[in-house]
């Protein structure tokens, strides 16, 4: 827009407000957020904003920054104010303008009423200013509303010159109720890992050692808080499964009376430990994922056997060198030997 050109619509602009006697409150206007930040490259937004307004028809107001700090991208004006009168940027000048009117729409009631949004891009690290000037708030036909102005602070940041890191998770330990487990996750950076339970009810952590509180899912969470050469890692979690517990459960054997130690059927679930004793004996069941061992025992046969033979009757004659003989045996394996005219004979349960 040429001088003159502007020139004739702020005259426009100031007919349309002209000025009419009645002391009203003064509205302030502002930069909002008062100090907007970012780094170097980045885009803030700012919203010059008036105080709670009645019947407005109309603003005007100037801008200034430093164009070696920021670059004015771009405007928007609030959609209410729907006839534009001048709109300058101040891009090689670090001074602008904007000045806006209703024409078809009503006029503008509220409380914190945006009157335009400005886009700047930050060029430094550094902290500069955008300050308002020349603020004109005015009613159709009427009064111009006494104002004061605002400015705002924009910090500007240099970018990350860290080396981002990422976390990984080895294997899942096994992990029963009332067992460990150590977990291991490694940084990128090669900088040490912290841990923490995110289920406490199923699982606790210290250091890198995991202890089994309940069944469940546990979930373990890793990080790196980063350093003066690193940044922060992206948390990661690994899940553990805790099974729930089996109890041992003793075998047939328990509570058995047997003449020699019993070797089978010792466990209805859980692994048997070694058979100990002479007799009695006794062993455990171990429990499944952190179960509770069973106590088993079986007790010896001191009754003895009882052998029982039968030969020929009195007075019956063989015609035979043989002599038949017949017997049962209760329990073969308490017998330690058997001889019938200097022959040893084998004896099994029965015969």
């Amino acid at each position: 827009m040429g001088f003159h050109s502007l020139k004739y619509a702020l005259m426009a602009l100031l007919m349309l407000l002209s000025l009419a006697t009645g002391a009203v409150a003064a509205v302030q206007v502002r930069v909002t957020p008062p100090a907007p930040s970012g780094v170097v490259g980045s885009t803030i937004t700012v919203t010059i904003e008036a105080d709670s307004v009645r019947d407005l028809g109309g603003f005007q107001f100037g801008f200034s920054y430093s164009t070696a700090d920021l670059e004015a991208l771009s405007a928007t004006i609030n959609p209410a104010f729907d006839q534009l009168i001048a709109q300058d940027l101040g891009a090689t000048t670090g001074s602008g303008m904007i000045a806006a009117a209703v024409f078809d729409n009503v006029t503008v009631t509220g409380n914190l009423v945006p009157l335009a949004t400005i886009n700047f891009k930050i060029l430094k690290p550094v902290t500069t200013s955008i300050n308002l000037t020349t603020v004109i708030l005015g009613q159709i036909g009427g009064t111009e509303i006494p104002s004061s102005a605002v400015g705002g602070t924009v910090v500007g940041t240099a970018t990350s010159s860290k080396t981002n890191q990422t976390l990984s998770f080895g294997a899942a330990p096994t992990v029963v109720v009332g067992g460990t487990g150590t977990v291991s996750a490694i940084a990128s950076s090669g900088l040490a890992v912290s841990y923490a339970s995110t289920t406490p009810d199923i699982c606790t952590i210290a250091g890198g050692t995991v202890t089994g509180v309940a069944a469940g899912t546990c979930t373990i969470a890793a990080d790196q808080a980063g350093s003066t050469t690193y940044n922060s890692a992206a948390q990661v979690t690994q899940n553990i499964i805790i099974p729930a517990p089996v109890n041992g459960v003793c075998g047939a054997r328990n509570g058995g009376v047997f003449t020699a130690a019993p070797t089978a059927d010792l466990c209805t679930t859980g692994t048997a430990t070694s058979v100990t004793g002479s007799g009695p004996w006794s062993w455990s069941c171990g429990g499944i994922n952190g179960g509770t061992p069973a106590s088993c025992s079986a007790a010896i046969d001191i009754t003895g056997p009882v052998l029982t033979v039968s030969t020929l009757g009195n007075g019956a004659i063989t015609n035979t060198a043989t002599l038949n003989i017949s017997g049962t045996i209760s329990d073969s394996s308490a017998v330690a030997g058997l001889t019938i005219n200097n022959a040893a004979v084998s004896v099994t349960n029965g015969t």
